[in-house]
Order: structure tokens, then C-alpha cells, then sequence
């Protein structure tokens, strides 16, 4: 009797489940969106660390200076230097959710200050905290309590370029230190313009003055590069300070690598300055027709006496004696005495001095030629 009223309630139950669903759904909708309204008014509290930035971003607490000439230069916290804060929410569970999602960013506005005048900082709160639309409402605390934003007024400083006083030369290879043509040195621009906070400017300008050295330039070159040109550079030292360096370029050139060459060349005595009278009036001391000497040979010299090196000596004086010539030159000066010395000058001849640059042969040494008057 027991067992059947119990399968009868059973079948019942069941009955009135499958009879009336739409009811039933309706009570769990009911019961789920009941627990959501009652979570939601659940008070939280999430902690969030948030890197202090003068540029918006997510995750980041964002330092509006309002005015693009003021520039932040750095932040700190109780005379210390700081680069985050924690901000801790307290409210809602939804809106604690919302936080802790990390989709979001903070922000201060000190876009309301018109005049800035020379004051070195500005200061925040929690209080002064703009936060978005769905955290308004939480409780905000932050730590530090107080954060003193650091501010300078961004000027100008326009300098013309000088090599020798402004500009650190590097090198790639030591090397091409000694191929350097400084005299040809340009810049382009000539006139270089640095802008940062006016404190650290100030610094810069007292640095040029007292001749250090403010910018560098890092000189590469290959064994025959002419011309070279290296991007001038502010030091790093003064860019985490808050300069910056519109840039420039420093072109000059430069001779070629050279190899040493020992080469028997014909001396030849020119008395074309001389007063008629007096011309072939004089004659090498030593009256050898060529004189061994050493030359420095690059470019299209070097290139040309591949050649006659593998072919050995005798090729080497005869490509000396249709290439080149050891010129002394008299001047009237030099009559004023019967044995003058006069140093002898190395002069490219025939096709080759037209393919050669002057930077592509040079005497290694000075060769002084004596010269005696002849009766």
C-alpha cells in the first residue's frame, strides 16, 4: 500500500514537471538573475599596480600635462624616485570584476594649469584620479598617497657644427683614423637644433662651452671608400635626460688604403723658374738618374702595379720610369748659393694620371736632392 502511494506521488511529480516546463524555466531564470543582483552588490577589493606614464595606455595611469611644451621628467614619492603605483578599488563585485579584467587605464588632468611659469613640479591624490565610466562609484586609495610629477618647459637650442670642438669621431677600425681628409669635413645641415626641458638645455649649453665634446659620429669605411658620410649622434647620457636631436650628417673624405712600394724613379731638375741666364746652371750632387725611394700607392696606382710586382724588379723600374717622375724644382732663391737643397716632389705621368686620384700616390718620406752649381 505504502510502496504504490509513493509511485503514485512519484508519477505525479513527474506529471507536473512535463505538464507545465515554461514555468519551471521561468523560476530558474528567476533564481539565476536573483544570485547575479545579490553577488553584484557583494562589496570587493582589488589591488592593481599601474606604471606612471605621460601618454595614455592600458593597464597604465596616465599623467595629462595638457600643455605640449611642458614635458614631464620624472616622477617620485616622499623624495624618492617611483615608476608605479598601486591603486586599490573597493565597491561593487561587477565593477571589482571589471578591475580586475585589466582592461582599463586611469588618468590625471593638469590641463586646467594656464600658466606654468618655472615651477619644477605638480602633485597628485587618489582624489584627482579620472577613471572610466564603469568604475565610477569604487572607493579609490592609492599608494603612495601623494605622487609629485616632475615638470620643465621644453626650448630650442640651435649650434653650428664644428668638427674640432663638437663632434667625437669613432671608429669601426683604428685604421681609417689615418685616411681621414678632416680639412674636407661638411655637415648637413651645418646648423644642428636640440630641443628638451630648459634645465637640462642649460646644461648642454654650459657643456659646449667649457668644450666637451656633445655629440658622436662613427666612421666606417672600406679599403677604397672616397667619400664618407657618418649620422651624428647625441650621447645616450643626455637622451635619458630628455633631449632630442633633429639629426645630421657629417660627409668628408678620405684616402684610400696604401700599401708601401720600393721603386727606383728618374730624378728630373726643373729650371724653368730660374732667370735664363741661369737656367742649367745647376745639377743633382749626385748624379745617378733615379733615386730609390718608398711611395705610398692606393686606388688605381696600387691596381696598376699588380703587374710588374709579380713580374719582378726589372718590370717594376721600367713601370717607374714611364709612370713616374721625382721633380726638383729651382727657384731664384736658390741661385743665391752654390749647392742648394731642395726636396723632390713625386708627379704621375701619362694615362694612369688621369685615373688616379692625388690621394692614390705619395712619397712615404721627404727626399731632400742636393744640388751643386756647375761650372
Amino acid at each position: 500500500m505504502t510502496a504504490t502511494l509513493q509511485s503514485r506521488r512519484k508519477r505525479s511529480l513527474l506529471a507536473a514537471t512535463f505538464a507545465d516546463p515554461y514555468r519551471k524555466l521561468a523560476a530558474i531564470a528567476l533564481a539565476l538573475g536573483l544570485w547575479y543582483f545579490l553577488n553584484a552588490q557583494i562589496t570587493r577589493t582589488a589591488k592593481v599596480d599601474l606604471d606612471l606614464v605621460l601618454e595614455a595606455g592600458i593597464n597604465k595611469l596616465h599623467v595629462d600635462l595638457g600643455d605640449p611644451k611642458v614635458l614631464g621628467t620624472g616622477f617620485s614619492a616622499d623624495g624618492k624616485p617611483i615608476q608605479s603605483v598601486q591603486i586599490t578599488f573597493t565597491g561593487q563585485s561587477a565593477a571589482v570584476d571589471f578591475v580586475e579584467a585589466g582592461d582599463f587605464g586611469l588618468r590625471v588632468d593638469f590641463a586646467n594649469i594656464s600658466e606654468w611659469g618655472d615651477r619644477p613640479y605638480v602633485e597628485f591624490e587618489a582624489v584627482d584620479l579620472l577613471v572610466p565610466t564603469r568604475l565610477r562609484g569604487l572607493e579609490l586609495a592609492m599608494e603612495p598617497p601623494l605622487v609629485r610629477v616632475h615638470v620643465d618647459l621644453e626650448v630650442e637650442y640651435r649650434l653650428p657644427l664644428d668638427l674640432e670642438h663638437h663632434i667625437e669621431l669613432q671608429f669601426d677600425d683604428e685604421a681609417v683614423k689615418d685616411r681621414l681628409q678632416l680639412e674636407t669635413a661638411k655637415f648637413e645641415p651645418d646648423t644642428v637644433l636640440v630641443t628638451g626641458p630648459s634645465r637640462v638645455i642649460a646644461e648642454f649649453k654650459r657643456a659646449v662651452e667649457n668644450r666637451q665634446t656633445p655629440f658622436l659620429a662613427t666612421i666606417s669605411a672600406s679599403p677604397n671608400d672616397r667619400r664618407l658620410s657618418a649620422p651624428i649622434r647625441i650621447p645616450s647620457t643626455w637622451q635619458q635626460r630628455g633631449l632630442n636631436f633633429a639629426g645630421a650628417s657629417l660627409n668628408l673624405r678620405a684616402e684610400p688604403e696604401t700599401e708601401r712600394r720600393v721603386l727606383n724613379v728618374p730624378l728630373y731638375i726643373d729650371h724653368s723658374s730660374l732667370p735664363e741666364s741661369q737656367r742649367g746652371t745647376f745639377k743633382p750632387k749626385d748624379p745617378s738618374e733615379t733615386r730609390q725611394v718608398t711611395i705610398k700607392a692606393g686606388g688605381a696606382v696600387l691596381r696598376a702595379l699588380v703587374g710588374p710586382r709579380t713580374q719582378g724588379a726589372e718590370a717594376l723600374d721600367q713601370w717607374a720610369r714611364e709612370n713616374l717622375r721625382l721633380i726638383v724644382m729651382l727657384l731664384p732663391a736658390d741661385t743665391l748659393t752654390d749647392t742648394p737643397t731642395r726636396e723632390a716632389t713625386l708627379v704621375l705621368l701619362g694615362p694612369l694620371r688621369n685615373q688616379a686620384e692625388a690621394s692614390d700616390y705619395a712619397l712615404a718620406e721627404d727626399v731632400p736632392v742636393q744640388l751643386v752649381r756647375t761650372p
